[in-house]
């Protein structure tokens, strides 16, 4: 069973430096929502004309996953590794990964890429013909959501500087720093919205969420 970890033909990698969805500070979950399903253990390869990427999921203790990312060199760039430690959790009807960049346990001398602001990041998954598929937050819906109700989730912007084949470049992160409770409570209330979370297939940029929704004008809260 194949999981959408390329997220529409995008590498985790490259999500995760880019800035393409938002990262928390905290976990997205409670202990007691935690729940493991087999299913998700296995390796992935993604071939194409001058690199290989590898994608390995193993069991980490009773109830969580580690996640590696591994591609191969090319001419143009090393070889390169990414690890998050997983965790699946239930909220409602809806299933999500939070995932959490770390140090390779592996101690391998290959480079290993991070998000330029370490924290947690949720993915939900969908249940498709195909096998589950994974998908992040729509970071413009967010955005946008956001600017219409500020208070509804605690965030901020931080200002990030990268560089591109030497050539400079800035961006502006936008940093979730809500507490547990409350990045739990808006996935419980949001979670389900198909604006937040596209269903696999669908517009990758609906509209802008109406103001007019009472569930979305209340503040989330952690219960």
């Amino acid at each position: 069973m194949k999981y959408g970890f390329r997220f529409g033909g995008l590498c985790l990698l490259g999500l995760l430096l880019c800035g393409c969805f938002p990262v928390a500070l905290h976990p997205h979950y409670l202990e007691r929502d935690v729940v493991f399903d087999p299913a998700l253990v296995g390796v992935w390869s993604d071939k194409d004309d001058d690199t290989t990427e590898t994608t390995t999921i193993t069991r980490d203790g009773e109830d969580g996953y580690l996640y590696r990312w591994d591609r191969s060199s090319t001419e143009d760039s090393p070889a390169a590794t990414t690890v998050c430690r997983a965790r699946l959790f239930r909220l409602g009807n809806h299933r999500f990964l939070d995932l959490a960049p770390i140090p390779d346990p592996s101690a391998s001398a290959r480079p290993q890429t991070f998000p330029l602001i370490e924290g947690h990041i949720v993915l939900r998954i969908f249940k498709t013909s195909s096998g589950p598929e994974m998908v992040p937050m729509n970071l413009d819906w967010l955005e946008k959501y956001l600017a219409d109700r500020p208070g509804a989730l605690r965030h901020e912007r931080i200002r990030e500087e990268y560089f591109v084949r030497g050539t400079k470049h800035h961006r502006d992160d936008l940093i979730l720093t809500g507490s547990t409770l409350q990045l739990r409570g808006f996935l419980r209330s949001m979670g389900g919205d198909p604006g937040l979370f596209p269903p696999p297939g669908a517009e990758t940029e609906p509209s802008r969420p109406s103001a007019d929704s009472p569930e979305r004008d209340r503040p989330s809260s952690g219960e």
